[in-house]
């Protein structure tokens, strides 16, 4: 974001030689779109800051004409004036603006660095070291995904690198967790995969990343979480709510792949607030009963619905997107549950449902694509 941009270009302390370069290079590359290569090769005569451009030598010993703004004017300014000299070596025959004398002082200061890496902490089990990944040098990975979210305070985001991830994981409030193309989570035994304790409102992990197993793969302890998951296919997955599941409990998974997991909570509670789930293929089981006040959103080319429970009559809804579905357990274990609303979806065999009277606010398209609605 903007804001984003102008803090990174005001974090190098201006009262240091090497903060005012720090911002005269920042505020150089956002406002021309310079390569570093070329910001480091620019030398004095090709900065015009009275017109506001500079030469730049590409690729090829091609030349062009790049304006400057006036914030990096006036950032270049302030360098040249006070920093440069205290840094190169100004009475060598090299111009560079940045270098000088060849020698190697391209790399932003530690103010700098900090706010790159000061939001962000990097997992890679195959180069990381969790004793030396110090808030110091945020660039310096941990091994394991724990030391990393033990570390994390809430507005960070968790980096893994692609690698496998097993035991089990704390998240914490206002952690983001963002996996990597070829990460893989894989729960182990009868430890849970995923816990967010009591307290732990908001969990959000991002990415591509497969999941599988975990008994359960996420316990949620908070009663009115939060939940914001995107990743890879989900396989075997079990969620379970050790709390009383409020009515603002928000829970949305969505899966580049398929998903199959089963929803479960302690001491009979029924689940309550909004579910929703995305994926390619969906199977899901609900064994738990459904407050009044629960909302389910599915999306997906076909949907498997089934309840090992019995339930009482609901007013529950079911908002349902799918190609195919079928709801066998769910309808004829549940004959009085809530509404279904069904959106263009095809079931090529509907002999399974139950009698249409005890169906409410049931509609979907047969074979010949004519609307049935039952209970209506």
């Amino acid at each position: 974001s903007l804001e984003e941009i102008n803090a990174l270009c005001q974090a190098p302390p201006p009262d240091r030689p090497r903060g005012l370069r720090d911002r005269a290079m920042l505020e150089l590359l956002y406002a021309s779109g310079l390569r570093v290569s070329e910001l480091c090769g620019l030398e004095l005569p090709d900065v015009d800051l009275e017109l506001g451009v500079c030469r730049v030598s590409g690729k090829g010993g091609k030349h062009r004409l790049v304006p400057i703004g006036r914030q990096a004017q006036q950032a270049l300014r302030a360098y040249l004036e006070a920093g440069r000299g205290a840094i190169v070596n100004v009475t060598s025959s090299a111009a560079e603006v940045i270098r000088g004398n060849g020698v190697g002082l391209t790399n932003l200061s530690p103010d700098a660095i900090m706010f790159f890496g000061r939001n962000r902490l990097f997992v890679d089990p195959a180069r990381g070291n969790d004793a030396t990944a110090l808030a110091e040098n945020p660039w310096k990975p941990y091994r394991t995904f724990q030391a990393a979210l033990a570390a994390a305070v809430p507005g960070q985001t968790v980096m893994l690198a692609p690698d496998n991830y097993a035991g089990t994981f704390n998240l914490k409030a206002g952690v983001v967790v963002e996996a990597a193309a070829g990460a893989r989570f894989l729960g182990s035994g009868d430890r849970p995969l995923f816990v967010a304790q009591d307290g732990v409102t908001d969990v959000t992990i991002q990415g591509d990343a497969s999941i599988r197993g975990g008994r359960p793969t996420l316990l949620v302890g908070s009663s009115n979480a939060v939940i914001s998951i995107q990743s890879g296919t989900v396989q075997e997955g079990l969620i379970l709510f050790t709390n009383v599941v409020g009515d603002r409990t928000d829970f949305r998974w969505e899966s580049a792949g398929c998903i199959t997991q089963a929803f479960h909570t302690a001491g009979g509670q029924p689940i309550a607030g909004a579910i929703r789930l995305k994926g390619r293929n969906i199977a899901t089981t609900f064994a738990a009963e459904f407050s009044d006040r629960t909302t389910t959103t599915i999306e997906s080319e076909s949907v498997f619905l089934f309840s090992a429970l019995s339930a009482a009559p609901s007013r529950c809804v079911f908002n349902i997107k799918a190609d195919t579905m079928s709801a066998n357990g769910l309808l004829s274990r549940n004959p009085g549950l809530g509404k279904f609303y069904l959106h263009n979806v095809k079931l090529p065999d509907h002999s399974h449902l139950p009698d249409p009277t005890n169906v409410f606010g049931m509609a979907f398209l047969t074979r010949s694509n004519k609307t049935r609605i039952f209970g209506m």
